[in-house]
């Protein structure tokens, strides 16, 4: 068996990044071999492992981006990383293969969500936030500091103004959000 980490970022810089890299380098000392494959530098220490095999992409994160339109593009869907993250999939033997997305929003995208499938190898996520069901990620509206108790994508959730930055990225997450879904149910 191989398992492929997916995690934006390659050291840690918050939780979901501590889980994947300690979770490669644990496995990796098991004896499975290991693809860590990230978005951005530096590499964590702990991923120089003879059992890991680190493939960073080079690609900025969204918030990185000095152009709102190209960094919105990017959120929601990001082609060259699928592109990259495909190649890479494709080098690796497609039934003794899993994919376990830990963090993907703030480079990678949803582009990437449904490409292990659809080579022929099972994944799994592992869910730090819910970015997976609420479009700001935390289920609470930030401008009111309370609870969200909306169902998450509804038209009440769509028209409350959430988000911990501005309204304009709440649209951009709702759109990331519907992508999202769409990509899940290729699976």
């Amino acid at each position: 068996m191989r398992i492929v980490i997916v995690c934006d970022p390659g050291s840690v810089d918050g939780g979901a990044a501590k889980v994947a890299i300690s979770s490669a380098r644990g496995l990796a000392d098991t004896g499975l071999p290991i693809d860590f494959i990230c978005t951005a530098g530096p590499i964590a220490p702990q991923l120089l492992h003879l059992n890991i095999a680190v493939h960073c992409l080079n690609m900025a994160s969204v918030w990185a981006k000095a152009n709102p339109l190209a960094a919105a593009a990017q959120g929601i869907w990001n082609g060259a990383a699928r592109k990259q993250f495909e190649n890479i999939l494709k080098g690796l033997p497609a039934g003794q293969t899993v994919v376990h997305f830990h963090q993907w929003t703030k480079s990678f995208s949803p582009s990437v969500l449904a490409a292990p499938s659809q080579l022929g190898m099972a994944s799994v996520v592992s869910l730090h936030d819910y970015f997976l069901a609420c479009p700001n990620g935390a289920y609470y509206r930030f401008a009111d500091a309370a609870p969200c108790t909306l169902s998450p994508m509804s038209g009440s959730c769509l028209m409350t103004p959430c988000d911990r930055s501005s309204s304009l990225h709440k649209a951009v997450r709702v759109a990331r959000q519907y992508v999202t879904a769409k990509a899940l149910a290729n699976l």
